[in-house]
């Protein structure tokens, strides 16, 4: 990687909060994100009660909001839903719409900014909010865990939706098969689905299980040194063989922490991040730019929620870190700068909450979704590589942190659970160990 002027020190990571144009988006959590070409889109969410349906576009160039005007018949109001970026094509599945948990697929084309509800052959999993979706190379979704329908209803189960055929099987996995568990995170690194932390409950996970989607094997990662422990609602991302994880809530504590996880080696790093520090949050989103790891929205520890976004810029850590005098200039020296259990208060069926440029009753039943003929391309599924596009435009930075938050009205505190408890001594073939990983 390089470094300014020749130097071989390390840069910090440093949290910087950038000053946003246009529109203040609705506080939210429970919401989904992903990045394409210099824009995050934000997805659904949810507030006091109120879910939403909106696609939000931040311009990471120009740092403005706008509200994307979308055509065909999108998802109802939703939050704790999935959604997964394959080419231009935003996959959204599942999540609640605040009285009952969903198990829909739609798809956004960024480019044409259609809504569309293909077909999808085989039998889908069943309603699910707080699960993680996952892009397994490029032509595979892996759907794993959340919360179903019913009291205290974990899940542990996991579906393949293949995009080449849309339909969706359930594989049989053998070996350590995790826990039920909802409002974990999961990175897929080459053939490896990483899963980590999450809620069940009664108590928090904290282990890191490793399915090789090759030959359908639960693993253990036997990791190294100090580790971040339980924590769900919090997000995690990768950048080559590290995973990011940020932020989320366990053993009585908000986080504002990251922790690093390098699968190469097994091992856990805490991030010394220098800049002003930010709240601890869960239920946030979390995307990786082509510099950076940019966070939005989440819970904050006194419930509230947030509009807040964040960017962690990782140096030397991101393998395009900004590290040339110009973007120090631009820069400056110094920029100041699951969802975990809500009960939605006693909202009654006749609540009314913004849809997609109507009113939705808070109750009332989905329009039922049309179905129409649906393939990925072949450009979608083996996308052409480009390079990261230059920077346009320097980003205004606030001086202080500024925030707009709403508070919740109706809802009561995430439970505190207790730590996970493992057992002392694992079998050796419950364990997956660094040595002769092949993340191919």
């Amino acid at each position: 990687m390089g470094s300014l002027g020749g130097e071989t020190a390390r840069k910090k990571a440093m949290w910087l909060y950038p000053k946003v144009l246009g529109f203040n988006p609705s506080e939210r959590w429970g919401h989904s994100a992903c990045y394409s070409h210099g824009i995050v889109y934000v997805f659904g969410g949810c507030c006091g009660g109120l879910d939403f349906s909106d696609v939000l576009m931040l311009n990471l160039d120009t740092m403005v909001w706008n509200t994307m005007t979308t055509a065909g018949q999108g998802p109802g109001p939703r939050d704790s839903h999935s959604a997964v970026l394959v080419g231009r094509q935003m996959i959204v599945f599942g999540g609640t719409n605040g009285s009952k948990k969903v198990n829909d697929l739609h798809v956004l084309d960024l480019g044409t900014k259609e809504w569309m509800s293909p077909e999808c052959k085989g039998n889908p999993p069943s309603p699910r909010e707080s699960h993680t979706a996952t892009l397994i190379g490029d032509d595979k979704i892996m759907v794993f865990g959340g919360s179903g329908e019913g009291e205290a209803n974990y899940l542990n189960d996991l579906h393949v939706l293949d995009l080449k055929s849309m339909r969706w099987t359930s594989p049989e996995v053998k070996g350590y098969i995790p826990a039920a568990r909802d409002s974990h995170s999961a990175v897929a690194i080459g053939s490896k689905l990483f899963v980590y932390g999450g809620d069940r409950g009664d108590r928090f996970h904290g282990d890191v299980d490793v399915l090789d989607t090759d030959t359908m094997t639960w693993t253990k990662l036997a990791v190294q040194g100090s580790a971040p422990g339980v924590r769900a609602g919090h997000t995690a991302v990768n950048i080559g063989a590290k995973v990011y994880v940020i932020g989320g809530v366990g053993d009585k504590h908000y986080y504002n922490d990251v922790w690093v996880l390098d699968v190469s080696t097994c091992s856990w790093t805490k991030l010394d991040i220098s800049g002003q520090q930010p709240q601890g949050r869960f239920s946030h989103t979390a995307v990786v730019t082509e510099f950076d790891i940019a966070i939005y929205g989440g819970c904050r520890e006194d419930e509230r929620p947030l509009n807040q976004l964040l960017v962690l810029q990782l140096e030397a850590e991101h393998p395009n870190g900004r590290n040339s005098i110009s973007m120090c200039k631009i820069f400056g020296n110094h920029w100041n700068q699951e969802k975990r259990r809500f009960l939605r208060g006693a909202a009654n069926n006749s609540t009314m909450f913004p849809g997609n440029n109507e009113i939705v009753r808070k109750g009332s039943q989905e329009s039922e979704e049309s179905k129409q003929p649906f393939q990925f391309s072949s450009d979608t599924l083996h996308p052409k590589k480009k390079r990261p596009a230059d920077l346009k435009a320097a980003w205004e930075i606030d001086s202080e942190q500024e925030e707009h938050s709403l508070s919740l009205s109706q809802h009561s505190s995430p439970s505190q659970s207790d730590q996970e408890q493992f057992p002392a001594h694992k079998s050796v073939d419950s364990l997956a160990s660094c040595q002769g990983f092949n993340f191919s």
